[in-house]
């Protein structure tokens, strides 16, 4: 999956929904799109989040060059991976990390 490239659109929306399911969340329709959207949202600043922590300070500037003109998903995986070593298994970590982060919040909740 991560070799497809997760920070496009259709693969975050699918490892999304699936992390939705497994939480068990329900909500009508139009309300678990929003929900969903916010999710992706959230675990893409994230992403952004651990990637930066990992660059040095030229890569940081680099980085909010690209936060600054608005770049495309496709274009910040690329610089992430172009300067982070072991960049798909931190992405891995990233994803797995958030999930349980995820998943207990419901478990306090109950």
């Amino acid at each position: 999956m991560i070799k497809e490239k997760i920070i496009e659109k259709n693969l975050m929306r699918d490892y999304i929904d699936v992390l939705v399911e497994e939480a068990n969340v329900v909500l009508p329709k139009e309300e678990m799109e929003e929900y969903k959207t916010k999710l992706e949202d959230l675990f893409t600043r994230r992403l952004g989040l651990e990637m930066a922590k990992l660059l040095d300070e030229k890569g940081l500037v680099e980085y909010d060059k690209l936060l600054n003109e608005k770049s495309k998903a496709k274009e910040i995986e690329s610089f992430f991976s172009s300067r982070v070593d072991n960049f798909e298994e931190k992405v891995k970590e990233i994803l797995e990390n958030f999930r349980k982060d995820y998943l207990s919040s419901f478990e306090k909740a109950e």
